[in-house]
């Protein structure tokens, strides 16, 4: 039968980030999960981070893709000016309870798959005194100390400088890092290069995702890594989503992927190898995730509100930098 023979089996292209398609990210395991039932194979292509991901969208009009995942808030506003998107024919969900980003429409163009709070994440072994407040982070006994993102290259980065803008408002959140640049903060190109220097012993925090602690309590079963928890303040949310350009070539199977990424047992996947929160109700029973305390967060509000004004943010940061 012809329709068993290799070339007719469909190809789904699904564009993401390393750290999802690499062999220790939860890609291959949902590849070949979503293989086993769907009559397809499926190509992961690394396309760099969501920025880059978006210029190829741009650039290459003929390249075949199906499916993006991994945008975030920021770049999910950007992915609207780049391309057209197809709205989604979702399947009923129980999403998790203290998640709050759940798209509002009935067929929504981008689509979360997990997400996580963000906070500074700190060795509570360490000689010194843990920090309570934004104040306390610009005092000399922090100096060199702190390990920050760049938001021109990093999500967390842009996350750390929203946050700041939300809880001081603009000006002051621009005054408030000029204090931690003039205290010698480091600010690294990427969260991973940021996240070593921590783990190197080079930094006492660095900013983070406060599920970066349930990777060291389950993987290395080490405890002394702990999120920070301020006073009066809502900890940004860093979410992620799949979403399927309008010039998909195998559009309903692209549907069904990202129905697929809210499965049980691809939340589940997800969870444990992207060290990520689950966005579905009832996945995070009896693992790590549970012990995890986060306070207040921000509302899909506050990033709708100041998520377009991205880059004159990002300007603005870039002048503070250079003088």
């Amino acid at each position: 039968n012809k329709d068993h023979q290799p070339e007719n089996i469909p190809i789904l292209t699904v564009y993401t980030y390393s750290s999802f398609q690499s062999f220790y990210g939860p890609g291959p395991e949902l590849v070949k999960a979503f293989e086993s039932t769907c009559g397809c194979k499926v190509n992961l292509v690394n396309a760099g981070d969501a920025g880059l991901i978006l210029q190829r969208l741009k650039l290459s009009q003929d390249e075949e893709i199906d499916v993006v995942v991994g945008l975030d808030q920021f770049t999910k506003i950007d992915a609207l000016g780049i391309a057209q998107w197809k709205p989604l024919n979702m399947q009923p969900v129980e999403w998790a309870k203290n998640f709050s980003f759940q798209p509002q429409e009935k067929t929504p163009r981008f689509v979360p798959y997990n997400w996580s709070p963000m906070t500074f994440i700190y060795r509570n072994h360490e000689s010194m005194d843990k920090p309570s407040s934004f104040e306390d982070l610009v005092k000399s006994v922090y100096k060199k100390k702190i390990s920050l993102e760049d938001p021109r290259m990093s999500t967390p980065g842009m996350q750390f400088l929203f946050w700041l803008v939300v809880h001081f408002g603009e000006n002051d959140a621009f005054d408030y890092y000029a204090r931690l640049i003039k205290n010698e903060s480091n600010v690294s190109p990427s969260w991973s290069s940021a996240y070593g220097m921590f783990t190197q012993g080079k930094a006492n925090l660095v900013f983070s995702y406060f599920t970066s602690a349930v990777y060291h309590w389950t993987k290395e079963k080490d405890f002394t890594y702990q999120p920070l928890l301020l006073e009066n303040v809502k900890y940004p949310v860093q979410v992620e989503y799949a979403a399927v350009p309008e010039r998909c070539k195998h559009c309903t199977l692209a549907n069904d992927f990202v129905n697929f990424l809210l499965s049980e047992p691809s939340q589940k996947i997800i969870m444990n190898k992207n060290i990520m929160l689950p966005v579905i109700a009832g996945v995070t029973q009896g693992s790590g995730f549970d012990q995890l305390n986060y306070g207040e967060t921000m509302s899909q509000q506050d990033y709708e509100k100041i998520a377009p004004k991205k880059k004159e943010l990002i300007e603005r940061w870039s002048g503070l930098i250079r003088k």
